[in-house]
């Protein structure tokens, strides 16, 4: 029966059925340059939180300022904090939280100090406006760029005005 069946010239109709068909597996794609960037932000912390101190500021008139252990570690916390923000290593939402979970674990600023913006009632709000960028951002992904997800942000976060 298998003879009987005429072959088609190429070009015209379907291609024959092959014999066997094979799914790719899905490859697993490593980001390297994402996790590099996460572990830079994390070693420039931990490495304010391993040196002994840093030497006091002097002013302009001559007056010593005693760089205190919290203000050590502030100053590593920002550090990371920029790094991540710059380079885009997680949402701006996630390094926000934390930086106020960071100041909390090692003794930074006390819960209340850290976390008193993210508990005061407001959360929720900051919350759902990124929740909605992120909607925004998986209808819109392949023709949103870094520079408009920004802009977004910013107008929908970040603007007193419109809460």
């Amino acid at each position: 029966m298998a003879e009987d069946i005429k072959k088609m010239p190429v070009g015209m109709g379907l291609p024959e059925m092959p014999e066997k068909i094979v799914i790719a597996t899905k490859k697993v794609v490593i980001d390297w340059k994402r996790i590099c960037f996460i572990l830079l932000g994390l070693v420039v912390f931990f490495a304010f939180y391993l040196i002994p101190g840093l030497p006091d500021a002097v002013d302009p008139g001559g007056k010593v300022f005693k760089l205190p252990w919290a203000g050590k570690m502030a100053i590593g916390l920002f550090l990371m904090a920029g790094i991540w923000w710059v380079f885009e290593v997680m949402p701006i939402g996630v390094t926000a939280i934390a930086i106020g979970l960071f100041q909390v674990l090692f003794f930074i600023r006390t819960p209340k100090e850290a976390l008193g913006d993210f508990l005061a009632g407001q959360t929720h709000q900051v919350l759902i406006r990124l929740d909605h960028l992120r909607f925004v951002e998986s209808l819109w992904g392949q023709f949103l760029d870094s520079a408009r997800i920004r802009i977004t942000f910013q107008i929908f976060c970040m603007n007193k005005r419109s809460v």
